[in-house]
């Protein structure tokens, strides 16, 4: 029973170190943002196509 709640400690505390590796790692990165403009873009429907 000792045994096994030791290793529940260590797994809690490398859950702890995983996250707060994650952590670190995702400020080292640029997060990139994504935009799309819909202002110039036209559906004609006679040719059912779009127009830019």
């Amino acid at each position: 029973m000792l045994k096994k709640r030791n290793y529940d400690v260590l797994i809690n505390f490398y859950e702890v170190e995983k996250a707060r590796g994650n952590y670190i790692q995702a400020k080292q990165f640029y997060n990139p943002n994504f935009s799309i403009s819909y202002s110039s873009i036209n559906y004609d429907p006679k040719l059912r196509a779009f127009q830019v």
